[in-house]
């Protein structure tokens, strides 16, 4: 059996095809609204030599218990959703000079196994950073681009799968200016909020919807995309501040379903609304007539992470629920989490999880079925108040 393989290749949002016996290529999703910047245009790569037991180093006990905290908090979402089965939890995490594999196999190409394990999975280490393919990308040009985000990988059957690049908690604390002032808490949340994505973006009916949209785009468009015409057009903004002030009030107290369907029905009107007036003005300005359902699907994916994100660091499961890493979250409203739950530029992460959480009370054990609605949690939020699918 041939070995694992990592690759790297350009970055971007891209369809993922079936591997014809070559690599598949690392390519970088930046997701997460914590990334922090975009990956300059062209990031040098220097040739890394192949790791070698000699330097093999261990993930150590602290960053292990930090992981394995992350992926219990993020375990019981998946099953609430059932994607516990979708993508894969493979994870690269990497500091500014060497890197580990969990849970992406034993026999990966360029690591060494350290002897630990996570979970019954075996650690691989690697002594450079970020280095993938043979190649390695400067840890200095890519320390504020990568914090969290999602890639592909080839399996050992040759299938593309999901990989989580996730950023030390130290190594981030110490070099990302972002993160100096914060918690251990908030890379949890990223961990979390990534996570999601690798399951949640394998999904059949979400990976239809997907490639759907990016068929024969000569471009592909983004949350940042809908973040620059929102930087520029003053009324889309207060329109979606409308939106965002309605919804964001519905979830501060409990509201009897009839309430929160009813709170639906009226963000829908607006919503709605929204889309006629800005139509034109958004097909423009992204280049795509498929502006509108980009827009939807975006609310959905990076919500739908979000609302996992936050209700992980609110209420941590389990035998999490009085750990120490979660006490500056525990407890708290989700609308008063910092970063969380504002409005601004990226406003799908902050309109797509308010209606996550105005769902719970309209619709409990929603999840899997807003997975299963061909459109998704629009096509749902419809189906949910009566207005059709």
């Amino acid at each position: 059996m041939r070995k694992h393989t990592l690759s790297s290749s350009a970055h971007g949002l891209r369809k993922v095809g079936r591997n014809s016996g070559q690599a598949a290529a690392l390519v970088v999703v930046l997701a997460s609204g914590c990334a922090g910047a975009a990956l300059p245009a062209e990031v040098p790569a220097q040739h890394a030599p192949p790791s070698s037991a000699a330097t093999t180093s261990p993930l150590g006990a602290t960053r292990l218990a930090r992981l394995v905290a992350g992926r219990n908090a993020l375990a019981p979402m998946l099953a609430e959703w059932g994607l516990a089965e979708s993508g894969s939890s493979c994870v690269l995490l990497f500091t500014d000079h060497e890197e580990w594999l969990v849970g992406c196999g034993r026999d990966v190409e360029g690591f060494v196994a350290t002897g630990e394990e996570a979970q019954g999975e075996p650690v691989l280490h690697m002594g450079q950073s970020l280095a993938v393919s043979g190649q390695l990308l400067p840890f200095e040009q890519i320390k504020l681009a990568i914090v969290g985000t999602v890639g592909t990988w080839s399996r050992a059957d040759g299938e593309p799968a999901p990989v989580l690049l996730l950023q030390d908690w130290d190594t981030l604390h110490s070099h990302h200016p972002g993160f100096t002032n914060s918690d251990v808490s908030e890379w949890l949340g990223v961990l979390v909020h990534e996570g999601f994505h690798a399951h949640q973006m394998w999904h059949p009916n979400v990976r239809r919807v997907f490639l759907e949209l990016t068929e024969q785009q000569p471009t592909v468009v983004g949350p940042e995309d809908l973040a620059n015409f929102y930087r520029a057009n003053e009324e889309f903004r207060l329109a979606l501040a409308r939106e965002h002030t309605l919804l964001r009030s519905a979830t501060e107290t409990h509201h009897t379903q009839a309430e929160a369907r009813q709170t639906l029905r009226a963000w829908l009107a607006l919503y709605n609304a929204r889309r006629e007036h800005f139509r034109a003005d958004l097909e423009g300005a992204v280049h795509s007539t498929r502006a509108l359902d980009i827009d939807a699907f975006y609310t959905f994916v990076e919500g739908a992470a979000r609302y996992v994100e936050a209700r992980s660091l609110t209420t941590p499961p389990g035998a999490l629920a009085n750990d120490p890493a979660f006490a500056a979250t525990r407890g708290r409203a989700i609308s008063q989490l910092p970063g969380l739950g504002g409005i601004g530029p990226k406003y799908v992460y902050s309109i797509g999880m308010y209606l996550c959480l105005v769902l719970d009370d309209a619709a409990p054990g929603w999840q899997a079925r807003v997975l299963a609605n061909p459109g998704l949690l629009i096509g749902y939020i419809n189906e949910v108040v009566g207005a059709g699918t």
